[in-house]
């Protein structure tokens, strides 16, 4: 960068006229001249070198600032050349490691496809054999049904030939059939309550986690049913016995939650929610219900092995007790009383809540049900408490038993019915112990329903038996054989043409297709 030179502060004054004997002196030494004028020209002389290095000096600094400047180009060139290097160089290298990742890509895609087709081939094939093995069992089922079916058809027509034969009113459902010495005395009945029938199978173990398929029940002849089975009023008595049992129970709860030892009064707390928590986990799944049972089954053995008050536990049976029963011998643990109570309400809650809106769940929770009170350590003199739960079914759905009162919901109504069903068909044919609430109370249930007097019926019967009958009527049959379809054509074809039109009219009336496409029943 040019630098303009200072110009001087002062130039020195030449004079007009300089004497020629002056021009060669120096002009300090110039005669004639002032003081004061050698002074100013000194000080133009000092000026002017002053302006003159310092002139230099600027010089010098703008060609120092100017190389500093190109060197600083010539940096930033080679920085910018560096940058631009790396970035090509980054650059390529993310595009091949975005064809790297793109190829991994496609051959994890093409991976995943081909272990998707083969998985696919393989669940087809899968569900082909399991389909197939599905339908070579339905068809051994059905089979096995129909000669079961045939079989009772063929006693039934033997005892039709050989004794004298009532055709059944409209009103009522014959009996099952009969193995009986005196044919003459097979007349059939057409009383509800004499057309209950008692089964006398073998005890079965009725496994959580296989279903052990029913024989059909050998029934005494009418003459002695309707020796051991009450008559109507009977019943009704019955009946009244339970909504008695189920006041008392209310008061045995009382009597627990007024229990002075605190220690005591924890742990039944503690046993109550254990009791409650394994109920409530109970499944579809048989083989996960094992933990369960188990767990109640071992609290409420512990339950009574407690010091605790006594109860007089005939107070909380209402069945008629065997004669090899010690009357001097009436007393158990109230807080083990106390506990099967709970089971029982918690069991006929699943019912209600659970089966209500998935009536298969009735299944495990029945199963479980009638293990507890089919147990021996449970029970008193080797008769089940059973009845503290089939209380509960008197006081919520007495039409079951053939008396009136209030129903609930069309929900609880489904739950309690497939309950009902799951805890009554059950098979003991192979068990040591005894079923506690064997399939003739299913039977008598359904002929109190089906025998109900047609200005009678409402939509809570229609959703009752179809509860009963949807997902039990295989073991009905299997039970009963021949009287079972005939009871069967009552339900689900007379009684919705009885009953007010409704949804549960229609329902239960949808059951014939049902019946015939998985029994080949044509009602």
């Amino acid at each position: 960068m040019a630098v303009t030179p200072l110009r001087p502060i002062l130039k020195p004054r030449t004079p007009r006229s300089t004497p020629r004997s002056n021009q060669g002196t120096p002009p300090s030494r110039r005669v004639g001249e002032s003081p004061l004028q050698q002074l100013v020209d000194e000080f133009g002389r000092q000026a002017a070198k002053v302006n003159k290095e310092l002139n230099a000096r600027l010089d010098h600094d703008a060609r120092e600032r100017q190389d500093e400047h190109h060197a600083a180009i010539a940096a930033a060139a080679n920085e910018h050349d560096r940058v631009r290097e790396e970035a090509e160089r980054f650059q390529a290298f993310m595009q091949l490691r975005m064809e790297q990742d793109r190829q991994q890509r496609e051959q994890e895609e093409e991976e995943e496809l081909d272990r998707r087709r083969k998985y696919t081939v393989q669940s087809q094939l899968e569900r082909e054999v399991q389909a197939k093995q599905r339908e070579v069992a339905e068809a051994k089922r059905l089979q096995e049904l129909r000669i079961a079916a045939a079989e009772a058809e063929r006693q039934a027509a033997e005892i039709r030939a050989a004794t004298p034969v009532v055709t059944p009113t409209a009103q009522s459902i014959p009996p099952p059939p009969a193995k009986v010495s005196d044919t003459s005395s097979a007349v059939a009945t057409t009383s509800a309550a004499t057309a209950a029938v008692p089964a006398t199978t073998t005890p079965s173990q009725d496994l959580p986690h296989q279903e052990q398929p029913p024989r059909q029940a050998q029934v005494p002849s009418p003459n002695a049913q309707a020796a051991t089975h009450p008559p109507p009023s009977s019943a009704r008595a019955k009946h009244v016995q339970y909504v008695e049992l189920h006041k008392r129970l209310k008061k045995l709860r009382e009597t627990v939650g007024n229990i002075t030892d605190k220690e005591l009064k924890k742990r039944v707390g503690d046993y109550r929610r254990e009791i409650k928590k394994s109920v409530g986990q109970l499944t579809i799944d048989m083989n996960k219900n094992t933990a369960p049972w188990n767990k109640v089954r071992s609290v409420l053995i512990e339950a009574g092995s407690l010091a605790q008050p006594r109860v007089d536990i005939k107070e909380y049976i209402v069945r008629d007790l065997p004669g090899t029963i010690d009357q001097s011998q009436t007393a158990m643990g109230l807080v083990q009383t106390y506990l099967l109570n709970i089971f029982a309400k918690a069991v006929f809650a699943q019912f209600v809540n659970e089966a209500g809106v998935s009536p298969q769940s009735a299944e495990p929770i029945g199963t479980i049900a009638i293990r507890i009170f089919a147990a021996n350590e449970l029970k008193w003199q080797g008769v089940s408490l059973i009845d503290i739960l089939i209380a509960k079914f008197h006081i919520k759905c007495p039409i079951l038993f053939g008396s009136r009162g209030a129903t609930g919901t069309g929900e609880a109504m489904t739950g309690i019915g497939a309950g009902f069903a799951a805890l009554s068909l059950r098979d003991f044919g192979k068990s040591t112990v005894q079923n506690p609430f064997p399939p003739s109370n299913y039977w008598q249930a359904m002929a109190c329903l089906v025998n109900t007097p047609a200005a009678q019926i409402n939509q809570v019967h229609c959703i009752l038996l179809k509860a009963m009958i949807e997902n039990h009527a295989g073991k009905f049959i299997r039970f009963f054989g021949q009287p079972a379809i005939v009871a069967l054509q009552k339900a689900v074809v007379e009684i919705p043409g009885q009953a007010p039109k409704g949804a549960a009219t229609s329902a239960l009336s949808t059951l014939q297709t049902t019946l015939r496409r998985n029994f080949h029943l044509t009602l």
